[in-house]
């Protein structure tokens, strides 16, 4: 969040900063897809540090993301990616287990750590491109303004 600020007061649109700090995120996370082939242990846990602030920085930005939803939706919008990431973590997980009780190797476990990452990052920029190219009569090509929590408020009470 902090870095989308300081981008943001640079001059930057919140779009643009955001996908900024996201892709830097997520250069952050690519080299765990290295780890296997690291023989130091201080390397390792460098990689997973890395790795560990990428994921983290991923998250700051979605909860970041949350004020752009109007206010009534907001608990939608975080229940339904609850759900949805308990989900695949249930379905998932034992998945891992047995695929690293069968090759005895974390090699694949840690590509795809590092590539998934990279693979969302990927179908967001194109998703708000193509967004963007729906909206292009909008203001600077912007999505049109959802009504955020302030905007509920002030409609509710006409001295804000």
């Amino acid at each position: 969040g902090g870095c989308v600020k300081l981008l943001t007061l640079r001059g930057w649109s919140v779009r643009r900063s955001r996908g900024t700090v996201l892709g830097g995120a997520v250069a952050l996370i690519l080299p765990v897809a290295l780890i296997t082939q690291v023989n130091a242990t201080s390397a390792a846990v460098l990689l997973l540090g890395l790795a560990a602030l990428g994921i983290t920085s991923i998250v700051a930005n979605y909860t970041a993301c949350m004020q752009d939803f109007s206010f009534s939706h907001v608990g939608i919008v975080a229940g339904i990616n609850g759900l949805c990431s308990n989900v695949c973590s249930a379905v998932v997980n034992p998945w891992i287990g047995r695929y690293i009780d069968r090759t005895g190797n974390y090699e694949l476990i840690f590509i795809l750590m590092a590539v998934l990452p990279a693979v969302s990052l990927a179908a967001i920029l194109t998703f708000d491109a193509l967004l963007s190219r729906g909206n292009a009569g909008a203001v600077g090509g912007a999505l049109p303004a959802s009504p955020t929590h302030a905007d509920s408020r002030a409609k509710n009470n006409p001295e804000l």
